[in-house]
């Protein structure tokens, strides 16, 4: 059997595994504003959302270190036409750590059928890696990737998105790192023999709806989350260099009574040509609590299908959030979306 730090270290380091993807939120439906930036100001008031992630719960070796993220997001429209938005993120993997400050801008139009924003983003990421982290194996210790790659870089981030959304749906795509940045020296980067760690773009899809069972006591809300590294066959990211798979997330909810969300989960990967070598990745329950003063507390749990279970003990998502006015009478459908 593989030791875990093992495995670890090749999910971490090895070419095959070679972009450097944002990490997977099971809660992404709260977190809208950090993967598209036409989503500031959307719900007419002023929101503000905190989550932390733990991933492979249980993972205790103390020579790695189990995926952590933390996010920070608040939106909100200044006018009929203009939202705001700012979101920090700070992603923990192994020896590496990389926290992004990002401010996002929307432009509203409303039409008959629903609304329509266009979103820009600008922001800085700041890459640091300490490799004296690391317990390097004979073999490992001479090994260039860990000796000439800078510790610490600091990247520009720019992006744009469009979201629609009217009473019933919703449906936005997004490009929240637009920028395809190198981790390694250029020098190195001659090299074609090299797989180099880079920051490569994000390509984001996600749509839902609400469909009412019992009036608007009882709602059901399906959703899916679509996400690709790299582009579509852009020649920036060769099949061989980004080898981070395509990333599926079908969702199905239940609104009870404007109060309590209950949704799962599945997430799987597709790979290769038109996906033909696709995994499972994950099951994932969550829930969210709506307090009469806008407050909101949410716990995600997700059920790792992947050989890292036999390591960990699943992942864990917990949120806190708040709504400002959110009860405001012209408002429509406040909560769902």
């Amino acid at each position: 059997m593989q030791h875990p730090i093992t495995l670890l270290f090749l999910w971490l380091f090895v070419g095959q595994i070679s972009a450097q993807q944002d990490p997977s939120i099971t809660t992404y439906m709260f977190n809208a504003l950090a993967i598209n930036p036409a989503y500031a100001g959307s719900q007419d008031y002023l929101m503000i959302n905190l989550l932390n992630r733990n991933q492979w719960l249980g993972w205790t070796n103390e020579d790695s270190k189990a995926p952590n993220t933390q996010i920070l997001s608040l939106h909100s429209p200044l006018n009929e036409r203009v939202g705001l938005g700012f979101h920090l993120s700070n992603d923990v993997i192994g020896a590496s750590r990389t926290t992004a400050l990002n401010t996002s801008y929307a432009y509203r139009i409303t039409f008959p059928f629903g609304t329509i924003s266009a979103g820009l983003q600008a922001g800085l990421i700041n890459w640091r890696a300490d490799w004296s982290d690391l317990n390097l194996r004979d073999g490992f210790a001479n090994d260039p990737a860990f000796n000439e790659m800078p510790e610490t870089r600091l990247l520009p981030n720019f992006g744009v998105g469009l979201y629609f959304q009217n009473e019933f749906a919703y449906a936005g795509f997004s490009l929240p790192r637009l920028l395809p940045l190198s981790l390694t020296k250029a020098a190195d980067r001659t090299n074609a023999t090299l797989y180099d760690a880079s920051l490569y773009r994000h390509f984001y899809f996600t749509a839902g709806g609400i469909l009412p069972i019992i009036s608007d006591d009882v709602v059901f809300k399906p959703s899916i989350l679509f996400r690709k590294v790299g582009g579509f066959g852009a020649s920036d990211v060769p099949v061989d260099r980004a080898a981070s798979p395509t990333s599926i997330d079908l969702d199905a909810s239940i609104f009870f009574l404007q109060t309590l969300w209950i949704g799962t989960s599945y997430r799987w990967s597709l790979e290769g040509t038109f996906g033909k070598n696709s995994s499972h990745d994950s099951i994932n329950f969550w829930g969210a609590f709506y307090l009469k003063n806008g407050l909101r507390i949410g716990l995600a749990y997700d059920i790792g299908l992947t050989p890292i279970r036999r390591y960990s003990n699943g992942s864990l998502e917990l949120m806190i959030g708040y709504d400002f006015n959110f009860n405001i009478s012209n408002v429509q459908s406040p909560r769902y979306f």
